[in-house]
């Protein structure tokens, strides 16, 4: 089944980006500028699966603390869901993780924020929304903290949920409390039907092998090479080892560095990226 088929080619296409930076920021919210992929401030995991970490340098270094709620369009890797893969969810190994953040906001503000969040999802008639809320406890090597999470969903779709981080461990000053409320751009984009073309139409291939290139056109593009030296590499030279090698890629790797740039800056040039997953996919 074609995801952008299925919304209906008819409809037209609404730029999910743009219409968030235009609700939410302003005066008291600014656009943030990613990160790149690579995790530089912790050995595990090997990259950014979350956009809270911009926030890195805060928490784990103490520098000081961003003055206004920052919004952000972070490209992600979840390798974890390589054996759950399926592209109509969709449910990918790399995404855009949409975020807004604030550090020592204060949970009413928090509730506020989720709540304009819900609002604005409404008025897009997104998919009928529903949420459930848990208590849990995390450890991101600082020391325990405390999260309220509010799940959010678009029908039977999980498409984001709003953290109140309490007690973020901190030896400088006291313990922090973080607002993260964050969603997945290419999941909103299908619970909002806003038709903006996710991937490409390569009926050919598996949504394991779209996924993969997905996936390694950010990890190459970010700078982040084949290597058998340091374990970020070894997982980019495994994953390039599992492409399918009768198939041309090139014009899906275009697709996918030219869906990253929209979101954030890719060092590597296009044709680089292309040469070298080439370069590493027929070696002998």
């Amino acid at each position: 089944m074609n995801i952008n088929a299925e919304l209906g080619e008819h409809r037209p296409v609404v730029d999910v980006k743009q219409l968030i930076l235009g609700e939410f920021t302003g005066e008291n919210a600014r656009l943030a500028q990613p990160i790149n992929v690579l995790n530089r401030i912790r050995r595990e995991p090997l990259f950014v699966v979350a956009g809270v970490q911009l926030l890195d340098d805060v928490l784990y270094n103490e520098t000081d603390m961003p003055e206004c709620r920052e919004i952000l369009f972070q490209p992600v890797i979840r390798l974890k869901f390589i054996d759950e893969v399926d592209l109509q969810k969709p449910t990918t190994t790399s995404f855009i993780n949409v975020a807004s953040l604030r550090i020592g906001s204060g949970y009413q503000e928090h509730l506020e924020e989720t709540n304009r969040w819900l609002n604005f999802l409404s008025a897009l008639s997104a998919a009928q929304l529903s949420t459930s809320e848990r208590e849990t406890v995390s450890d991101w090597g600082k020391g325990e903290f405390q999260n309220t999470v509010i799940d959010i969903f678009a029908g039977n779709l999980h498409i984001g949920d709003a953290v109140y981080r309490k007690g973020f461990p901190q030896t400088s000053r006291d313990n922090l409390e973080i607002s993260d409320i964050n969603f997945g751009y290419e999941r909103l984009s299908v619970a909002i039907k806003s038709n903006e073309k996710i991937h490409p139409d390569v009926p050919s291939l598996s949504d394991r092998q779209s996924d993969l290139i997905r996936t390694l056109t950010l990890l190459v593009g970010s700078g982040i090479l084949p290597s058998s030296k340091f374990n970020p590499g070894r997982k980019v030279k495994q994953l390039i080892r599992i492409l399918d090698q009768y198939t041309s890629i090139d014009e899906m790797i275009d697709f996918y560095y030219n869906w990253w740039s929209k979101f954030t800056r890719l060092p590597l040039k296009l044709y680089r990226v292309n040469e070298i997953i080439a370069d590493e996919r027929f070696k002998t």
